[in-house]
This record gives structure tokens, C-alpha cells and sequence, in this order.
């Protein structure tokens, strides 16, 4: 299994659910970078933050934000 399946099913599993494509596609690039900024800040913490649950839940965190996101603009002013 590559490491990309790996950190989408982890996600998955913080999610309670399968990502969709397009949440992966999404969010994915995104925690990546996020993860890249962390690492370059405060370090790799002996390795944890390389770990594809790490990676995992931020991918969680961005879907949850983007549909928060979503939400929040369609609501009715």
C-alpha cells in the first residue's frame, strides 16, 4: 500500500467515513504543506510527525474546515 493510501485511510478513519475524491484532492496538498511549515518550525519531534496518522489528521482537519467553510457560505444573511 503507498503512503498516500495510508494517510487517506487514516483520515478516514478520524473522519469516521471514506474521503471522497474530492475532499482528498482537496485537502490533501494542503496538509501536506501544512506539515512541511510544521516540521520546518518546530521539528519532526523525533520522527511522530512523519508518521502517516499525522499526516492523517491534519488531511481530517482541512476536510472538516473546508466543510465548515462550506456550510458558513451558503447559510441564509
Amino acid at each position: 500500500m503507498k503512503e498516500d493510501d495510508i494517510v487517506r485511510k487514516e483520515a478516514g478513519g478520524y473522519l469516521g467515513r471514506e474521503l471522497t475524491d474530492e475532499e482528498w484532492k482537496d485537502a490533501y496538498p494542503d496538509a501536506k504543506a501544512r506539515l512541511d511549515w510544521i516540521i520546518s518550525q518546530e521539528g519532526d519531534a523525533d520522527g511522530e510527525r512523519r508518521k502517516p496518522c499525522y499526516l492523517g489528521k491534519l488531511v481530517q482537519e482541512i476536510v472538516v474546515q473546508n466543510a465548515f467553510n462550506i456550510y458558513y457560505r451558503t447559510m441564509p444573511v
